[in-house]
């Protein structure tokens, strides 16, 4: 079984102009989430979870998408803010930035538990991608149920992000993949 503990806070937020769209979860839903795999997603406390089973060798796609217009955002120039967990066996977790559902294409910022890595993936459709750039080394590795802040942003064919560990207030100014595509 693959778990994927996702979002406690999401706060997407468009350059200079304010907050597009927020959910803290506090209300134990995804209000401003679109849930990929019904009955997926359940809480335990305070955390809002996903958890889809795999028999298969292939891994475990559990996402979910929301944008200030239903499935897209307004601007495609924006920076999203969450804070993830991640629970074993979780290999990996993303945050997907110019989402668009019905080409299955994006951007993702992928934090690798098992390597300690993170990378910037863009996906052409569901079944194709390319990285973007090098697989890069989270200093220390990545560890399971620690609280990690991710910010990942999107301006005109820039895409930047950084992971760091405290509270949303303790953001490094340095971003740590910067790539252009």
């Amino acid at each position: 079984m693959k778990i994927l503990t996702v979002l406690m806070v999401l706060a997407p937020l468009v350059l200079a102009q304010g907050i597009l769209l927020m959910d803290d979860f506090n209300d134990g839903y995804a209000d401003c989430w679109f849930e990929m795999e019904t009955g997926a997603t359940y809480e335990v406390n305070g955390d809002f979870r996903y958890e889809l089973s795999c028999s298969g060798p292939d891994s475990v796609i559990a996402f979910s998408h929301r944008g200030d217009l239903g499935e897209t955002m307004s601007e495609e120039n924006y920076s999203v803010l969450v804070e993830t967990i991640g629970h074993s066996p979780t290999s990996n977790i993303g945050i997907s930035v110019r989402h668009i559902h019905a080409t299955s294409t994006s951007y993702v910022f992928y934090m690798d538990y098992h390597y300690g890595t993170y990378y910037i993936y863009r996906f052409d459709s569901f079944y194709s991608g390319v990285l973007i750039g090098s697989t890069l080394s989270f200093p220390g590795g990545f560890d399971y149920l620690t609280p990690y802040w991710v910010r990942f942003e999107c301006v005109a064919d820039n895409l930047r992000a950084k992971v760091w560990e405290g509270g949303s207030g303790d953001e490094p100014a340095d971003w740590m993949i910067v790539r252009v595509d």
